[in-house]
């Protein structure tokens, strides 16, 4: 009861896929993929500091980066002191567009928007702002614009979104209409926007 952690959650995930190739003559190729395997925690500390934590560990393998740079997925705590507002430090998922800081595990493939598969799949280190209003919401943060501990910050990088909600005070009656916009903007070895 006085300990630092008032609950925590383990968890696992693995996801393949599976494809086939018909060809005419009656032959098939058949291939499959792993696609996600990952451990983790998530929890809360003691409820007087008002902050949650996550820790998540992906194993998926993969050609692109070494084992250590693939290695962390989730690492940070959340502080809801403020009221209407998160407090985010740590690695996680990038608010790059609608779909940005939602896992690829809630958002299904026909959901998901081409530019959010392109741009917005990221995680940075950093800190981040949430809030959320009945007629607006936002996420502001500052991270290195380094992605997977390839190097140690190698620029700064600001990404921002805000959703405005007209119909925010309705309780749905006339619907749910969302209008948001947002940028992307820093420096890794070259300015991009």
């Amino acid at each position: 009861d006085k300990g630092p952690v008032d609950r925590i959650q383990f968890y696992g995930k693995y996801r393949g896929n599976m494809s086939f190739n018909f060809v005419e003559q009656g032959d098939y190729d058949g291939d499959y993929d792993i696609t996600s395997i990952d451990v983790g925690m998530m929890g809360q500390f003691n409820p007087k500091y008002k902050t949650d934590f996550k820790l998540q560990l992906k194993f998926t393998p993969t050609s692109e980066r070494t084992f250590f740079q693939n290695l962390i997925s989730d690492a940070y705590i959340v502080n809801t002191a403020i009221p209407h507002h998160q407090i985010m430090l740590g690695n996680s998922r990038n608010q790059v567009g609608v779909e940005g800081g939602m896992s690829t595990t809630y958002v299904p493939f026909v959901l998901r928007s081409q530019i959010a598969r392109t741009f917005a799949n990221t995680r940075a280190f950093g800190a981040r702002v949430i809030g959320n209003y009945s007629l607006v919401d936002y996420s502001l943060a500052f991270n290195s614009s380094d992605r997977f501990f390839r190097e140690f910050f190698p620029g700064a990088e600001f990404t921002g979104w805000v959703n405005l909600k007209p119909l925010g005070k309705t309780d749905g009656k006339y619907g749910k209409l969302v209008m948001g916009g947002g940028l992307n903007s820093g420096r890794r070895h070259e300015d991009y926007t």
